[in-house]
């Protein structure tokens, strides 16, 4: 061996093979988390909900639950709405009793939601997704 670590690694679960090795989304996400003072997770969806990669420090089904419902929210402005200035909102900010939620169009039919703890800052981590954002643009080759 010479340090590096193996290209692939494969868990099979129900007979589907599964590679472990993180993808550079959950990559993009966990630096996110690890540099943005009360984050706790990030999710990647598009248009039909579906998960393309996530990144956090709470339980998965929590994680995934809350995405889909802040998804569903994402949808109806984007898809919802006959008004321009509505339909083409770019961020949602919401704060709820015990968290906050950036929900952020990546592009066309690509979100990210962020669920951080009730007292982070959101100007850091819109700063920090602003960044991002671009990172993972060009790594989509968009």
């Amino acid at each position: 061996m010479d340090g590096r670590a193996p290209e692939k690694i494969f868990s099979v679960n129900n007979g589907k093979e599964y590679s472990l090795v993180p993808s550079r989304f959950a990559e993009f996400l966990s630096e996110m988390i690890g540099a943005v003072s009360g984050c706790l997770g990030a999710v990647i969806q598009d248009w039909d909900g579906e998960t393309v990669d996530y990144f956090g420090h709470i339980e998965e089904q929590e994680l995934m639950i809350n995405a889909a419902q802040w998804g569903l929210m994402w949808r109806m402005f984007k898809y919802g709405f006959d008004k321009p200035t509505v339909k083409n909102a770019k961020e949602i900010l919401i704060q709820t009793e015990k968290q906050k939620i950036i929900i952020q169009s990546l592009f066309s039919d690509y979100y990210l939601v962020v669920i951080l703890e009730r007292d982070a800052s959101l100007h850091s981590a819109q700063c920090y997704m602003e960044h991002m954002v671009e990172d993972i643009k060009e790594e989509m080759g968009l």
